[in-house]
């Protein structure tokens, strides 16, 4: 590994947060969701299994729904 890619791992990894507010308000198009679950299913997996499943809830009713039995 390069210098320059050592440092750019280092610094994603220092970069990285979790985020527990989230604004309701805003919405993300969907070629940018389309966008990002696409680059989510490039993730290293356990054993190279690659389980990955995504459900997206995009309106209000089914979001609140789910908030009822996801623990809010």
């Amino acid at each position: 590994m390069t210098t320059s890619t050592q440092s750019t791992v280092l610094q994603v990894m220092q970069d990285r947060k979790s985020v527990r507010i989230y604004d309701d308000s805003h919405t993300i198009s969907n070629e940018v969701l389309t966008k990002l679950l696409s680059d989510a299913t490039t993730a290293p997996s356990s054993s190279n299994l690659q389980p990955w499943r995504f459900i997206v809830f995009n309106n209000k009713a089914s979001q609140q729904e789910l908030r009822t039995i996801a623990y809010n």
